[in-house]
C-alpha cells in the first residue's frame, strides 16, 4: 500500500479494477488533523500495517495508523485475491538454502497466516467472497513437474504434511479445465477472497474498536530527535517512539537503511472477463480451484463469483505504461489455456506494484533503534504480509523475534538500483525465453 510521497517509486495505474467496482464503499476514515505523540506510529495501511496494527492495539498499546492514499488504493486493493498455500520457491529448494527446521517453521507460519485470515473474516464478519478454493500449481514442462514431486516428498518426509498431492495430466485437465499442463501440484488448503472488500472491511472493524487509521495522509518526511521519530504530513506531525514502515513497493528513499534500494517494485497486470455464459462456465475452472503455473513470469487464472474469469502476471513489468496494448500478454495466455475463450470480452484492466527482493523472499527486521521494517512479498503478500505484519507488531511492543529467513541480514541492496528498467525489462526477455523452451520440451 502506498503510505508515503516518493518521487523514486514505480507510478500506479488509475485505471479501475474490478474489485473497485464490486466492493463495498470504502470506509470513512479522517486525514490527520493536528499533531500526535504516539507509542508506535505505523506508515502504510495495507496487509502488513493493519496486521501490525491489530496485534498492538490488541495488547493495548498505543498506536496509528497513516495511510497515503484510500485505505486499498494499492497493492493490497489490487492483486488477485489468492491466499497462496505456496511460497515463491518450492519446499525441496527451501530446504537446501535455509535447512529442513527453517523450512518447516517456514511451512507452519504460512499455513497459519492462511488460517489468521479466516479467522479474521469470522471474528470482525467481513464479507469479502471467501473461499477455501483450492490451488493447482501447473507444471509449464517436464522439470517443473520434477521440481513439484520433490516437493511433495520433501513435504511427507520432513513435515508429515501429506494433505497436497500431484495430479498428472488427465486429473490436472479435469481439474482446470484446460489441457495445457503435464501435472500439477493441488493444495485444497489455497482460498479466494475479494482483496479490497476484505481490507476495507477490516479497517472499518479496527476503526470501530477506536484504531486510529488516518487515511490521504501521507509522510512527506521523517526525522530522529531524542526519543522518537518526527513524522510531517500535510496535516500535522507524529512524534513515535517506534516507527513501523510498512509501505512495500511504495516504499520512499527517504527511510533510512537505503530500505528502497532493497527491492524492485514490478507491476502485476489483471484483466477480468465478461460474465460466461453457463456452458463456459461449466468448463473453465470448473471446481472453482485457483490455477498458478510454474513459469518464471508466473500466470495465474481464477473464477470469479459472477461468473467472469481473471487472469493475471507481467504485463509491462515497469507499470509505465498503461493502454490496451500492455495487456495483450495475458489476453493471449486466456485464449491459450481456454481457447473457447478467445475474443471473450475484457471488462477490466488494472495493474498494481509489487515488491521482489534478491532472494525472492519477504523480510523484515530493525533500522536502528527506532525503525521497524517488513516488505519483499514478491506476490504473495496476501498471507505473508499478514504474518510479517503480526511479528511486527511483536517487536514493536519489545519481543524479540527469530525470524529464520525473514530476517533482515538476508535482505540485500540490489546492485544497478537505477538501471533496474531496462535491466527487469532483458531479464524478462531472457525468463520467457527459458518458459519457452522448457514448456516445449514437453512434447
Amino acid at each position: 500500500m502506498p503510505a508515503a510521497s516518493s518521487d523514486s517509486t514505480e507510478p500506479v495505474t488509475e485505471a479501475r479494477s474490478y474489485w473497485q467496482a464490486t466492493a463495498p464503499a470504502a470506509p470513512a476514515l479522517p486525514k490527520l488533523a493536528g499533531d500526535r505523540d504516539v507509542d508506535v506510529a505505523i506508515v502504510g495501511g495495507g496487509y502488513t500495517g493493519l496486521a501490525a496494527a491489530e496485534w498492538l492495539a490488541d495488547a493495548g498499546k498505543d498506536c496509528l495508523v497513516l495511510e497515503a492514499r484510500s485505505i486499498g488504493w494499492g497493492a493490497s486493493g489490487r492483486n488477485g485475491g489468492s491466499a497462496t498455500p505456496r511460497y515463491k520457491k518450492g519446499w525441496a529448494t527451501l530446504a537446501g538454502s535455509y535447512g529442513a527446521e527453517a523450512t518447516r517453521a517456514l511451512h507452519r507460519e504460512l499455513f497459519a497466516g492462511i488460517d489468521s485470515i479466516q479467522k479474521r473474516i469470522a471474528r470482525f464478519d467481513i464479507a469479502c467472497d471467501f473461499r477455501r478454493s483450492g490451488q493447482a500449481t501447473a507444471a509449464h514442462g517436464p522439470a517443473a513437474l520434477d521440481s513439484l514431486r520433490a516437493d511433495l516428498d520433501w513435504l511427507r518426509r520432513e513435515t508429515g504434511d501429506s494433505t497436497p498431492q500431484l495430479l498428472d495430466r488427465d486429473a490436472t485437465a479435469s481439474l482446470l479445465g484446460t489441457a495445457a499442463y503435464p501435472g500439477a501440484y493441488y493444495d485444497p488448503r489455497g482460498a479466494f477472497l475479494h482483496p479490497l472488500a476484505y481490507l476495507r472491511g477490516w479497517a472499518a472493524a479496527l476503526a470501530a474498536q477506536g484504531l486510529a487509521i488516518h487515511a490521504e495522509t501521507p509522510v512527506t518526511a521523517e526525522r530522529e530527535e531524542a526519543g522518537g521519530v518526527i513524522l510531517e504530513t500535510p496535516g500535522g506531525r507524529v512524534r513515535a517512539r517506534t516507527v513501523i514502515i510498512a509501505t512495500n513497493a511504495y516504499t520512499p528513499e527517504f527511510f533510512p537503511g537505503r530500505l528502497a534500494r532493497r527491492i524492485v517494485p514490478v507491476a502485476s497486470s489483471l484483466i477480468v472477463t465478461a460474465p460466461l455464459s453457463g456452458e463456459a462456465r461449466a468448463r473453465v475452472l470448473p471446481t472453482g480451484a485457483i490455477l498458478a503455473d510454474t513459469r518464471r513470469l508466473l500466470s495465474y487464472a481464477c473464477p470469479l463469483p459472477d461468473g467472469r474469469i481473471m487472469i493475471g502476471g507481467r504485463g509491462d513489468l515497469t507499470g509505465r505504461r498503461e493502454d490496451p496494448a500492455s495487456y495483450a500478454r495475458l489476453e493471449g495466455i486466456l485464449a491459450r489455456l481456454f481457447p473457447a475463450l478467445a475474443g471473450t470480452r475484457i471488462d477490466y484492466r488494472w495493474r498494481g506494484m509489487v515488491a521482489v527482493t534478491l532472494d525472492a523472499m519477504p523480510h523484515l527486521g530493525r533500522l536502528g533503534e527506532r525503525h521497524l521494517f517488513g516488505l519483499g512479498y514478491g506476490g504473495r503478500g496476501v498471507v505473508l504480509a499478514h504474518s510479517l505484519g503480526r511479528m511486527l507488531g511483536r517487536m514493536a511492543a519489545g519481543e524479540t523475534i527469530e525470524a529464520g529467513p525473514f530476517g533482515a541480514a538476508h535482505l540485500a541492496v540490489i546492485p544497478l538500483h537505477g538501471w533496474r528498467r531496462p535491466i527487469m525489462q532483458l531479464t524478462a526477455g531472457y525468463w520467457g525465453l527459458r518458459d519457452r523452451i522448457e514448456e516445449r520440451a514437453r512434447g
